[in-house]
Order: C-alpha cells, then structure tokens, then sequence
C-alpha cells in the first residue's frame, strides 16, 4: 500500500514539473498567410439579396404552414398548405438550379 501512494506521488510530482521543452509548431511555426479569396465565392456574396430573402420568407409563411406535419387536406383555399408551398418551391428552385449548376 505504501508502495503504491510512493508511485502515485512520484507520478504526479513528474507530471507536473514544467518542461523545457517546445512543441515544434511553437518554435519553427509561423503565422499563415491570408489565401486569396475565391473570386465565384464573392460572386455569390454579393449576390445576396436582404430584401429578397424577406420576399421568399413572406411567401413561405403566406402557405400557411409550420413544418411537413401540416394538413395535406386538398380542401384548403387556393395557394394554401403544404402542397402549394411544395410547387412554389419547385417553381423557384427551377430556374436557379439553372443558374448556379451550369
């Protein structure tokens, strides 16, 4: 029993001295250098549109759903529910597959 609390110590007494040492990174590294940034990236930064992403928020919420769990009654009024918000997007997404795939 002693044996053991002797190696325990010793264990934690040369574990927690400070070492000389430095990692190499430390010592050779340097800081990186800022890469240019990719000229499609900005593209399609500036691209984004505030007012537009407003635009297609208030159409979703004009469908009157919350999530897929909504009511898929064909009863509902013109341009409402989860199958009109579906066309919608299929309608949308159409044309900018064009755009971003090509």
């Amino acid at each position: 029993m002693v044996f053991r609390i002797v190696a325990l110590l010793l264990c934690l007494t040369l574990a927690g001295s400070p070492s000389p040492a430095q990692p190499d990174f430390q010592r050779y590294g340097k800081p990186a250098a800022p890469t240019p940034a990719d000229p499609a990236i900005l593209k399609a930064l500036a691209a984004i549109d505030p007012s537009r992403i407003e635009k297609t928020i208030r159409a979703l919420v004009g469908f009157g759903t919350r999530n897929t769990l909504t009511s898929m009654d064909s009863g509902l009024p013109p341009g409402q529910g989860t199958e009109a918000a579906a066309d919608w997007i299929a309608s949308v997404e159409t044309p900018l597959q064009a755009i971003c795939c090509s």
